[in-house]
């Protein structure tokens, strides 16, 4: 009345097999591309989420400027 050894093995291959990444459903992104405010260089990508409320707002991340060197404001454009 124990358990079946073989039950462990076989969801380790299932896991194995199809990954999570796999089986979940991909959630609709849109890459977008952050600006810096100072100088305007375009050095950063990333990705956002189409549902939800995020489709109105823009992204603002502070990030690095390589080119003005200090930690900027980084805006999404269009």
């Amino acid at each position: 009345m124990g358990s079946n050894p073989l039950a462990g093995s076989i969801k380790k291959l299932i896991r194995y097999l199809f990954p999570k990444e796999i089986t979940m459903a991909k959630e609709a992104r849109k890459l977008v591309t952050l600006e810096c405010e100072k100088c305007k260089s375009r050095g950063y990508h990333t990705d956002k989420r189409l549902k939800g409320q995020d489709v109105i707002k823009r992204i603002e991340l502070t990030k690095y400027c390589k080119v003005c060197k200090v930690r900027t404001l980084h805006k999404e454009t269009k």
